[in-house]
């Protein structure tokens, strides 16, 4: 075999050589990247199974209520009149469509009344009088669904009021925060006169 031909060989044989390197390296890449992949998924899987095990562990009465209180408290029990600051002040209780559903369209506050308009006092007290919470955990005890009669105790310039409503939602679990949060509102308004003699007479 003369020289050309041995130089030709050589060349043959570190192209198969590095060939095969080349193809092992992708194969170990591969391998690699799979890996990776699988172990994604496994973590990803493990944490939504903690973080259903830790919703079935929290979702019951008394703990889904008092988030549920705790919401309310902060819109109906207080002496701010700016619904916008107290929507903002219970963002924390809201999470999904519940987020848009309580918002409160534009700067909207108690009206204002003829005293207030000629410049005289004005003072404004809201308070909860009463609450109702029935509860019920779903299906597979992830979400909770609530529904709450409550009673608002309304004075402006002393003049008292008082309002029946009822709030029917969907409730989630944040984990991060380790509270129930409101995720979608099915019902929220003024109670009918039926519903007024059947929970608050």
């Amino acid at each position: 075999m003369n020289k050309a031909g041995y130089i030709i060989l050589f060349l043959v044989l570190l192209s198969v050589s590095l060939f095969g390197i080349i193809f092992q390296n992708n194969a170990v890449t591969t391998a690699i990247q799979q890996d990776k992949v699988k172990e994604q998924v496994y973590a990803q899987v493990q944490g939504e199974r903690e973080i259903e095990e830790k919703s079935k562990k929290n979702n019951t009465f008394d703990i889904v209520k008092k988030d549920m209180t705790s919401y309310l408290e902060i819109m109906y029990d207080t002496d701010e009149t700016s619904l916008l600051k107290k929507y903002r002040e219970s963002k924390k209780y809201l999470t999904g469509k519940a987020v848009e559903q309580l918002k409160p369209e534009g700067e909207k506050g108690v009206p204002v009344t003829e005293e207030e308009a000629r410049g005289e006092v004005f003072r404004y007290a809201q308070h909860i009088k009463q609450s109702q919470v029935f509860y019920s955990p779903d299906e597979a005890g992830i979400k909770a669904k609530v529904v709450v009669f409550f009673t608002i105790r309304s004075s402006i310039n002393g003049q008292t009021t008082d309002a029946n409503y009822v709030l029917r939602a969907t409730m989630n679990f944040n984990q991060k925060q380790n509270i129930w949060q409101i995720s979608d509102v099915i019902d929220n308004q003024l109670v009918s006169d039926l519903m007024n003699q059947a929970y608050f007479n």
